[in-house]
C-alpha cells in the first residue's frame, strides 16, 4: 500500500543559547524515519523526553520558534518541511489534524462549544451560513457520541467533563475531514473508564472514516488497545518498530522489554489470599538530556544486559522479517533481533 506520510531522516535541532559562549546546537530528534499508511493506527511510544511530541509538531510545522527541522516529511510526495506558511495552514485540519493532551487548553473558555465548532467548519469551507454551521456542529458531536449534541452547543468548556471536552476537541479535528489524525496523549488527563471510551471512539472513527491514526503515548496499555504497529522511541531515536502483537509477544530491544515490565498488571488473587501484590517494576535512571548523551547506545547506562560495544559504538536500526508472522521488524541493539541469530539483517529504510 502506498504511504500516506513518509518521514525520512528527520532531525530536530535546538539552537545554541546566546548567553553561553561556544555552545553548539543540539539535536533532540536524530535521523527518525517511518511511514504511515491509510487506515492504520501506529503508536509512537516512549518516556517523557524521548522526542515524541516534537516529532509530531514537526510533521505539521508547529515547532516552537528557533527550533528547526531537517530531512523530509512527505505527504503524498510533498515535502512539508519546505512548505510555505500558507500551504501548511491549508494542510492543517484538512489533511492532518491534531488532538492534544489537555482538552481544556485546546478550547477557548470565552466561547460556547457551538461557536467554536462553527468557526472551525467555516474555516475549512464546510459551512456558508449559520444554519449550515449549526447543523454541521450537531453532526460532528453526534459522530463523536456526545450525549444531547444539540443541547451542548450552548455549553462552555468549563461546563463539560474532561471526557466530553475531549470529544469536542476530537469533533473539531474531524471537521476538516483529515486523512491523518495525530493524537498526542489524548487520554492521559482522563480516568480509566473515560479513557477506554475515548480509545474505543478513536478506533471506531478510524474504521468508519479510513483515518490513519498516529497515537503518541507512554502507556503500553493504550497501545495494546488501539494500535496495529508501534514505534518505540528513546533519546531522540527509534529503537524498535514492530506490530503490536510482535512487540508484546517478543520485544526485541531491552528498553521495550523494560517498558513492558514496568507496565502495571492486574492480579486475580483468590478471596482471602495472603499473597502480597507484586511491587511495581521501574527502569533505573532517566532519559539522558540531548546535550549530554552517553557514548554508544544512549540506553546502555540503564540497560541490564549491556555488553562492551554498547558503551562505545552506536548500533544502526536494522530490519528483518519475523518468520512466524511474516511482518517486517526493526531494532537498534547489538544483542537483539537479527544480530542474535535471526538471519543477518540489514540496515533499514522505513517500514
Amino acid at each position: 500500500m502506498k504511504p500516506l506520510l513518509a518521514v525520512e531522516g528527520l532531525r530536530i535541532r535546538l539552537p545554541a543559547r546566546a548567553e553561553i559562549a561556544d555552545e553548539a546546537p543540539v539535536d533532540v530528534v536524530r535521523g527518525v524515519s517511518f511511514v504511515l499508511r491509510p487506515g492504520e493506527a501506529v503508536a509512537l511510544v516512549g518516556e517523557s523526553g524521548a522526542g515524541k511530541s516534537l516529532t509530531a509538531l514537526a510533521l505539521i510545522g508547529l515547532l516552537p520558534p528557533g527550533i528547526t527541522a531537517e530531512g523530509r516529511v512527505e505527504l503524498h510526495g510533498e515535502n512539508l518541511l519546505n512548505a510555505s506558511p500558507k500551504r501548511l495552514r491549508e494542510i492543517r485540519g484538512r489533511s492532518i489534524a491534531t488532538v492534544f493532551q489537555e482538552p481544556m487548553t485546546a478550547l477557548d473558555p470565552a466561547y460556547s462549544i457551538g461557536f467554536q465548532l462553527a468557526e472551525v467548519l467555516r474555516c475549512h469551507g464546510r459551512a456558508s451560513s449559520r444554519r449550515q454551521a449549526r447543523q454541521g456542529a450537531i453532526q460532528l458531536l453526534e459522530r463523536v457520541a456526545m450525549p444531547n449534541p444539540a443541547g451542548r452547543l450552548h455549553a462552555y468548556p468549563h461546563q463539560l467533563s474532561g471526557g466530553q471536552r475531549q470529544r469536542v476537541v476530537l469533533a473539531m479535528a474531524l471537521a476538516g475531514e483529515p486523512e491523518l489524525l495525530i493524537a498526542d496523549e489524548p487520554t492521559t488527563a482522563l480516568d480509566v473508564t473515560v479513557q477506554a471510551e475515548i480509545l474505543e471512539l478513536l478506533s471506531r472513527l478510524r474504521r468508519e472514516l479510513n483515518l490513519c491514526l498516529l497515537l503518541i503515548t507512554h502507556d503500553l496499555g493504550v497501545v495494546a488497545q488501539a494500535c496495529d504497529r508501534a514505534m518505540v522511541m528513546y533519546a531522540g531515536e527509534l529503537v524498535e518498530v514492530a506490530t503490536v502483537d510482535q512487540l508484546f509477544a517478543e520485544p526485541a530491544h531491552p528498553y521495550t522489554e523494560a517498558l513492558l515490565t514496568a507496565t502495571p498488571k492486574l492480579h486475580n488473587s483468590p478471596p482471602g489470599s495472603d499473597l502480597a501484590p507484586e511491587p511495581l517494576a521501574t527502569i533505573a535512571g532517566q532519559v539522558p538530556e540531548p546535550d549530554v548523551l552517553p557514548a554508544g547506545c544512549p540506553f546502555h547506562p540503564r540497560c541490564a544486559v549491556a555488553i562492551e560495544p554498547c558503551s562505545t559504538d552506536s548500533p544502526s536500526l536494522l530490519s528483518w522479517t519475523d518468520s512466524a508472522e511474516g511482518s517486517p521488524r526493526q531494532v537498534r541493539c547489538w544483542l537483539r533481533g537479527p544480530l542474535a541469530g535471526n538471519g543477518g539483517g540489514e540496515e533499514s529504510s522505513p517500514c
